[in-house]
């Protein structure tokens, strides 16, 4: 019953070639959601991506053109790779949304904990990817920078997240930044002492 009723969709979606339709296949073989009737609708054709591209990229009809999600109907996560932006990252941080706010102590002393390594990522973490992928990727895995998550995690566990279906811990390095400012404002502060006591 549920094969029928696919194929019922399917022969509805073949036929559905009017200009007004809201779901249309065109001669080409394309299939497009307000495509016809609307000119800013999603267009979905036999082709996702660019040739020029290694792997299969999907991109908007123009640069600066279209969004993903809003303010208020939000994705919960994502999973990428790489992250390029033409501008920069923004994230959230309205005072109406905080409470229980308070300094961060002994940001200084934390930070001289931690342990920055450099690192090559290992070829298993792209065994899932086709061959001509994980040659691109592998391009760029030797010689990262970074931290160790299970270090870190004993140290500052509030940055640390961990992926629900593989268990694998990631590091929320923007909230480092905090704690990297105070511990600046910390060692400013010895400095401007030693020099008092210099200068005596």
């Amino acid at each position: 019953m549920k094969n029928l009723s696919f194929l019922i969709f399917i022969g509805l979606l073949a036929i559905s070639t009017q200009s007004f339709s809201q779901l249309n296949i065109n001669s080409s073989g394309e299939l497009t959601f307000y495509g016809d009737a609307y000119p800013g609708g999603l267009k979905i054709g036999p082709k996702l991506y660019d040739t020029n591209f290694t792997i299969p990229t999907l991109y908007p009809a123009a640069a600066n053109w279209g969004g993903l999600g809003s303010a208020n109907n939000y994705f919960h996560g994502a999973y990428i790779h790489t992250i390029y932006t033409a501008n920069y990252g923004t994230w959230p941080s309205d005072k109406r949304a905080k409470e229980n706010i308070r300094g961060i102590g002994d940001a200084l002393g934390t930070i001289k904990l931690l342990n920055p390594v450099k690192y090559d990522i290992k070829d298993s973490f792209y065994e899932n990817l086709s061959e001509e992928a994980r040659k691109e990727f592998m391009k760029t895995s030797k010689n990262k920078l970074g931290f160790i998550a299970q270090e870190v995690q004993e140290i500052l566990p509030e940055i640390i997240l961990e992926e629900h279906t593989t268990g694998t811990l990631g590091i929320c390095t923007m909230e480092l930044i905090p704690v990297l400012v105070q511990a600046i404002k910390e060692q400013q502060l010895q400095i401007e002492e030693l020099k008092k006591q210099i200068q005596k």
